[in-house]
């Protein structure tokens, strides 16, 4: 049986393509789109088939004890360009995602696969695949299905970068870019990596959802638009991604349309939240 999902086009403001990436303060949104694909999934042959050897190659590199965080991260990322289908490009500090780019489905494929929205001028390269008029779906570096539980599931995979949003049938009806807690947070000298595991969704607030421990010392303030909790402080939100690295302090950022998706269009008090990494 064959299902079909349409991929609303996302807009992006020149402010939101030019912030700087922070590890505490997480910039405001500029609403200006809004990504709602339907709750059908797409039956599609993924051009991301051989992902698993990369994946194998990933996890070698990141169990290594001299691998640093930010190498083991780009391990993952540049072993895309190896894929089927797929290129690198060097990108330069001057160019843009318009110049680049113009075509704004064109350009969202490759932010998304990049797993950023910020300037270029923080990236060194792009994945980018050979044809780029393929159906966004196609993408996914996350199983078509899942076994059915009965229930929506969110599966978080920091690995991957990716989340995939599960329907009760155990068919992937949407995928986007996530990003989680890095390593280590030398202010407040702790573990600040993401929890992993299986939780429920227990609180959901807005587009004005508010930190209430972050910035330090403001004591809370920054910005969470559509968060999400799963676990104690832990949430899911939307935020800015600048490519194959965890910066947060724990939290679990999304596009800022896609957590407005799921925050909105997708999860329930209760919903299934499933982290690796």
């Amino acid at each position: 049986m064959k299902f079909k999902l349409f991929l609303v086009a996302l807009l992006f403001s020149p402010i939101a393509l030019a912030a700087t990436p922070q590890d505490e303060v997480i910039h405001s949104w500029l609403p200006n789109g809004t990504t709602a694909p339907d709750d059908s999934a797409t039956q599609r042959g993924s051009e991301l088939s051989s992902l698993p050897a990369s994946i194998t190659r990933y996890m070698e590199n990141r169990k290594k004890p001299e691998a640093k965080a930010s190498d083991t991260y780009e391990a993952y990322g540049s072993s895309l360009c190896s894929l089927p289908g797929f290129k690198c490009i060097r990108v330069t500090p001057n160019e843009n995602w318009f110049q680049l780019w113009p075509n704004e489905h064109k350009r969202e494929i490759i932010m998304r696969l990049n797993r950023t929205n910020v300037a270029l001028k923080y990236r060194h390269y792009l994945v980018v695949p050979n044809n780029l008029n393929s159906d966004y779906m196609s993408y996914s570096p996350l199983p078509e299905r899942i076994k059915p539980t009965g229930h929506k599931v969110l599966m978080i995979d920091l690995r991957l970068f990716a989340f995939g949003a599960y329907n009760a049938e155990g068919d992937l009806v949407y995928w986007g870019p996530a990003t989680g807690g890095k390593k280590w947070c030398s202010d407040t000298k702790e573990d600040c990596e993401s929890v992993a595991g299986k939780y429920k969704i227990y609180r959901i607030q807005g587009e004005n959802c508010k930190s209430s421990k972050y910035p330090l010392d403001e004591r809370g303030g920054a910005p969470m638009p559509y968060c999400m909790h799963y676990y104690k402080g832990y949430a899911i939100h939307g935020s800015t991604l600048s490519g194959f690295n965890n910066r947060s302090r724990g939290c679990i950022r999304l596009f800022y349309s896609d957590a407005k998706w799921l925050n909105q269009d997708f999860v329930k008090l209760g919903t299934e939240v499933i982290v690796k990494r």
